[in-house]
C-alpha cells in the first residue's frame, strides 16, 4: 500500500516494523498483523502549546480504535513505512486539526516505550512513541477537526493541566486516556518549556 494511504480495515495502515531496541526490522506490515503478532512499530505525538502558553487537549472521536471519546494531551499516530518520527508528527497535527506545523519548531520531548493489551480487541499494541512539543505561532489558524478522529480540541491553562494529569479526569472535559506516566514525562517537559 503507497505511504500515506490509510486502509482503516486495517486500523490506519501499513507501519515498519522495529524490534524491542526500537531498531528497524526492515519488514512493513500492516498495523492490525503488527498488533496481533505483537510486534513494535513506531509512532509520533506533538502537544500543541498556544502563544499564550495554554496547552490544547483533544477529546478522541468515539469510532477511534485506542480510547474512544477519552481526552489526550497529544495528537498523533504510527508513523507510515519511511517516514521519520517528525515527519508523522507533523502530518498527523495537519490530517487530524488542519494546523500547519514545521519540523523546525518541534522541540523533542521523550521516546515512551508502551505495551498494552486491549481486551475488547484481544490484540496488543506496542508501540515507540516519539513525543514533541510545539509553540503555535499563530493564534489564528483555523482549526479543522478530523470528526472521525477528533471531536473537539480545547485550549487550558498549565494549572488545569496538572489537575488532570494528577485526577485523570476534568469535570467540564471528561476522562483522560490512561498513559498517565507519559503524561507526567510530558508535564515535566511543559513546565521547563513555558
Amino acid at each position: 500500500m503507497p505511504r500515506g494511504v490509510i486502509d482503516y480495515n486495517n486500523h490506519g495502515g501499513y507501519v515498519d516494523i522495529v524490534d524491542d531496541n526500537n531498531v528497524p526490522t526492515g519488514e512493513v506490515l500492516p498495523l492490525k498483523v503488527a498488533n496481533k503478532r505483537k510486534l513494535f512499530h513506531r509512532g509520533a505525538h506533538v502537544v500543541l502549546i498556544t502563544p499564550d502558553n495554554k496547552v490544547y487537549v483533544q477529546k478522541r472521536s468515539a469510532k477511534q480504535f485506542f480510547m474512544p471519546s477519552r481526552l489526550d494531551i497529544s495528537l498523533g499516530g504510527a508513523c507510515d513505512p519511511g517516514e521519520t518520527p517528525e515527519q508523522a508528527a507533523v502530518r498527523e497535527a495537519y490530517e487530524e486539526t488542519g494546523l500547519k506545523i514545521f519540523q523546525k519548531d518541534l522541540e523533542f520531548i521523550t521516546i515512551y516505550r508502551e505495551s498494552v493489551y486491549r481486551p475488547s480487541r484481544r490484540t496488543y499494541s506496542r508501540t515507540f512513541s516519539y513525543i514533541f512539543a510545539v509553540r503555535l505561532r499563530d493564534s489564528d489558524q483555523a482549526v479543522n477537526l478530523q470528526a472521525h478522529e477528533v471531536t473537539s480540541m480545547t485550549a487550558i491553562p498549565m494549572s488545569r493541566l496538572r489537575k488532570l494529569i494528577r485526577r485523570g479526569y476534568d469535570p467540564k472535559l471528561g476522562r483522560l486516556i490512561t498513559t498517565r506516566r507519559r503524561y507526567r514525562q510530558i508535564l515535566d517537559h511543559l513546565e521547563r518549556m513555558i
